[in-house]
């Protein structure tokens, strides 16, 4: 992408989809000029939260987080259930998805601007969600919060007046999807000297707000007076002069751009070959064989930093390709998005369920299983005293969810490296893992009937006085079995076990029946260190919900849903700095930035595209009715083909294209997607006889499902695949 400031001396605001790729366009700038001074880089959202910070300060609000407003619409469901003010949700209100899905739907409203009056007008399901929307507004007012639509609509208000808004203006790729963010620009643009909105081909929603504040394209060099632009084209435009263009730059990507999802026809040609597509048995050896082709591009010259691996489909990759690119040594750069499971979570988790099922052992004995236990004092209790800060993370927030180091707070760093004591048994903690009796959960009778802690000391107590007898009959039946050593061996076990868990389950009893967020909040986070070897999750995870401190009273069951979907799965942060490293993110992640050569895994039925699915609280029926902004079918069809346009607009040298021949679940065979096959009609001007796209695809990778390894032992990703490929050359040769 070419650049033209007004000034080369002028400040300058470069706002980007993301911030990454706001930066990233900064340094191609730098780059090619050497040095640049006044790059003001921000992504939208960012520059909402620094216009509105002043105006929030004065009035008290604090941004809520994902997380937080999935709280609050839990309590509204919760607390109009218990006043029976809901007719059609009634029935799955109590579900778990169903505040997730409430917090997704009333934020699209009030982004679009959508009042409850007229939601109330439909009747029906909208009359629920009219009422839950009312109720959602008033604990953001009661708490002092402000969600995405009251930050643009302060940051609009703020816009107006700040000295922003007279600096000439870059907008990289910034989707405008309702009237709040459309607004918001208004505001932000109106008095620059000069403004220039990039726009993604096929994104129609963001091109047609532009156009309504004035914008022209800019395709040929054309733009309005103050420099507003776009390189987006409609679905239904004249592609005579985009086929020119593909023309002057005859490469398969170059055709794949101008033609893909066009109405018309491309010309006929053979492929050069910068478009790849292969297939593989299955997602795992998928990503091997992506891994192997990242390998060939960096021995051909390409930086690891010039490559990208985009997911429709990170939760079916994201592990594989973690697991792939380490068995390559290849430096990744995960964004935000790919996730794993998190221990340390689902340890708190357990214990919270072992609450709530009155102090069961058997979730106690899971929390233990977890490999959590947090290094015990020189009596062998949990420590008491040990003091961990976490911020919260989100965009919303800025630079206050930035990590800061523990040493600049004044609090000593966590040591999690592992443990050097030595594996004797009078070590109560191994690794995380507490010593314990085998079985003790079971011999403590069944769980349901433990009541608290003096319940815990005589069950205790009785399972100690169980195994004294059985030593004491031991040691005189028979003094030399090797019994009597197991069962000494118990009883220390079972010393560490009371020493720990008594004081733990203390804790738990002290945890309040009800309370405010912000009396939940403060004793979560008293317990999570002394609970967690590694509770920097937990930590982040309830700073994020403290701008919810008043809403309440909830009790623990309410408290334990909301952390759920955040605690079970850990979101990777990524590296400072992603140079030297392959990106590895959705689509979306990916938007505004630009990479040599672009790997685009699981082009196969039902993975990309995704069946477009309604909103399960508002549908396509009752949004129509209500407002043109709302999103339906049509647009979130729109929207998946969008994101096939952002993956290949995202590659600038080569494309590799590649999907799983095999569904491992179902053991049946997999089918490239009709995606796969608009690529090919879009690069070739015809599209392909399905099993013949097929067997090219499979011959282009040679993967087979019998031989995990290529031919050719150059090519392996380690020292596994090279020494089977050396075996099977032996083997062929006969020697």
């Amino acid at each position: 992408m070419l650049m033209t400031f007004a000034s080369s001396s002028a400040a300058q605001r470069l706002v980007g989809a993301s911030r990454d790729a706001a930066d990233d366009l900064a340094r191609r700038v730098t780059a090619a000029r050497g040095a640049t001074f006044g790059l003001h880089r921000a992504s939208l959202t960012q520059v909402a939260v620094r216009l509105a910070a002043v105006e929030m300060a004065r009035l008290g609000l604090a941004p809520a987080t994902a997380l937080g407003t999935e709280a609050v619409a839990a309590r509204v469901t919760f607390e109009a259930l218990r006043e029976r003010a809901l007719a059609y949700f009634a029935p799955v209100a109590r579900f778990p998805g169903f505040a997730r899905a409430l917090a997704a739907t009333l934020a699209e409203l009030r982004l679009g601007r959508v009042a409850p009056g007229p939601l109330a007008a439909l009747g029906g399901p909208g009359r629920d969600v009219a009422e839950l929307a009312r109720r959602f507004e008033g604990q953001l007012e009661g708490a002092n919060v402000a969600d995405r639509a009251t930050l643009l609509a302060i940051a609009t208000r703020a816009a107006a007046e700040g000295p922003l808004r007279r600096m000439p203006m870059v907008l990289l790729d910034v989707p405008i999807g309702g009237p709040a963010e459309r607004v918001f620009v208004e505001a932000l643009t109106a008095l620059s000297p000069a403004v220039l909105a990039t726009v993604p081909a096929g994104d129609d929603t963001t091109l047609e707000a532009l156009r309504t504040l004035g914008a022209r394209d800019a395709v040929g060099g054309q733009a309005d007076a103050r420099g507003v632009g776009s390189h987006g084209i409609p679905d239904g435009r004249d592609r005579d002069a985009d086929a020119d263009r593909a023309g002057g730059d005859d490469t398969d990507l170059a055709r794949a751009r101008s033609f893909l999802f066009t109405a018309a026809s491309p010309p006929l040609r053979a492929a050069r070959g910068d478009v790849l597509f292969f297939s593989a048995p299955g997602e795992g050896r998928e990503t091997i064989e992506i891994a192997r082709r990242i390998l060939d591009e960096a021995r051909s010259g390409t930086p690891f930093d010039e490559m990208a691996v985009l997911l429709r489909a990170p939760d079916v990759y994201g592990s594989l390709l973690e697991v792939a690119l380490r068995r390559a040594t290849i430096p990744a750069w995960f964004a935000r998005g790919t996730s794993r499971p998190d221990p340390s979570g689902r340890a708190f988790l357990a214990l919270l369920d072992c609450v709530l099922e009155r102090f069961s052992a058997r979730k106690f004995a899971e929390y233990l299983s977890l490999g959590q236990v947090p290094p015990l004092d020189a009596a062998g209790a949990p420590p008491a005293n040990r003091v961990v800060w976490a911020a919260p993370e989100d965009e919303t927030l800025g630079s206050a969810a930035e990590r800061t180091p523990a040493s600049n707070l004044g609090v000593a760093p966590l040591d999690i490296g592992p443990s050097q004591e030595p594996d004797a048994d009078e070590q109560p903690v191994v690794e995380g893992t507490l010593r314990a009796p085998w079985r003790w959960e079971q011999l403590l009778v069944e769980s349901a009937v433990i009541g608290g802690k003096d319940r815990w000391s005589r069950r205790l107590a009785g399972l100690e006085a169980e195994y004294g007898a059985r030593l004491a009959r031991f040691r005189e039946e028979e003094p030399d079995s090797p019994r009597v050593s197991a069962i000494e061996r118990e009883l220390r076990n079972l010393e560490h076990l009371r020493r720990f868990a008594i004081p733990v389950i203390e804790r738990l009893t002290a945890l309040p029946a009800r309370g405010t967020w912000g009396e939940w909040i403060a004793a979560l986070e008293t317990l999570a260190p002394i609970v967690l070897r590694r509770p920097e999750r937990v930590l982040t995870v309830l700073a994020a919900l403290r701008p919810l401190d008043v809403i309440g009273p909830i009790a623990l069951d309410e408290v334990r849903d909301v952390l759920a979907g955040e605690l079970t799965t850990l979101a990777e942060r990524p590296p400072a700095d992603r140079y030297g490293r392959v990106f590895v993110g959705t689509i979306e992640q990916a938007r505004g930035q630009s990479f040599e050569v672009v790997f685009l895994p699981g082009l196969a039925e039902r993975i990309f595209p995704q069946k477009p699915r309604e909103d399960p609280i508002l549908l396509d029926v009752l949004r129509r009715d209500l407002d043109d902004s709302l999103a339906t079918q049509e647009v979130r069809g729109r929207r998946e083909r969008l994101l096939l346009r952002l993956a290949v607009g995202a590659a600038g040298r080569r494309l590799h294209l590649s999907y799983s021949r095999i569904e491992q679940t179902e053991a049946r065979q997999r089918v490239p997607s009709f995606y796969a096959l608009e690529v090919r009609r879009a690069v070739t001007g015809r599209v392909p006889e399905p099993q013949q796209m097929e067997r090219e695809a499979a011959a282009a990778a040679g993967a087979r499902l019998a031989w995990p390894a290529p031919d050719d032992p150059s090519r392996g990703i380690d020292e596994v695949e090279h020494d089977l490929a050396t075996l099977r050359q032996q083997l062929a040769s006969g020697e």
